[in-house]
């Protein structure tokens, strides 16, 4: 305790999963209520973002974090259409003096069939390569490092056995952590009347956990 300024001295808090990219679109209408429609219309707008519409959501975000004790933040880019937005995002994170984790997202098949989405399919070669180029330019394995990059392949309706496999082996390989998306899983996927468990039953007859934590 600071005696003199009767203040108490806190570590800072870290928020451990978060999608800066996500923020300009908190007070959009198509964005409230929208149901199974979430994803696309989220879907639509990021398509319109560029590289420097992620640098501004990013500065806005982390300086949300901060003002509210946060000084450490897990953030995830999943839906990726311009690769340059990741070098945004972690532009912005300097700016503002937060400590990052940024997780290259992924997603190697349509998760909801619409046409909205293919634009951000990607080969998992292309995503493996780029994973790789992220870690190698900008991760530090220190303790007291400030930037660090961690691998996430998105839900199980966006991401095929292979992605998550070879994702788990760069990852292993490359000294970094993996992060899979567990409450998009529920909340998109398990809450949306079970209809992940049936799809995961038809994929080595696991359901959804088992298929995440075993196949």
């Amino acid at each position: 305790m600071n005696q003199k300024k009767l203040m108490i001295n806190l570590p800072g808090f870290i928020n451990c999963w978060s999608y800066s990219w996500q923020s300009p679109f908190r007070n959009c209408p198509d964005m409230q209520n929208a149901g199974d429609n979430l994803l696309n219309n989220l879907a639509r707008r990021v398509a319109q973002m560029t590289p420097e519409d992620f640098h501004t959501a990013a500065i806005t975000h982390y300086t949300e974090c901060l003002l509210g004790g946060a000084t450490t933040i897990v953030d995830c880019l999943y839906l990726v259409k311009h690769e340059e937005a990741f070098d945004a995002i972690v532009q912005a994170a300097k700016d503002v003096g937060i400590r990052l984790i940024l997780v290259r997202g992924s997603m190697d098949k349509n998760p909801t069939g619409h046409p909205v989405f293919d634009q951000f399919v990607q080969p998992v070669d292309d995503i493996l390569k780029h994973s790789e180029q992220l870690i190698d330019k900008y991760h530090d394995s220190q303790s007291n490092s400030m930037l660090q990059i961690g691998l996430g392949p998105c839900t199980l309706s966006s991401g095929t056995s292979v992605l998550y496999k070879e994702t788990a082996d760069l990852a292993r390989k490359c000294g970094v952590r993996l992060f899979l998306c567990w409450g998009r899983i529920f909340m998109t996927n398990l809450s949306a009347k079970n209809k992940a468990v049936p799809y995961a039953s038809t994929c080595n007859n696991l359901t959804g956990l088992a298929r995440m934590l075993f196949s």
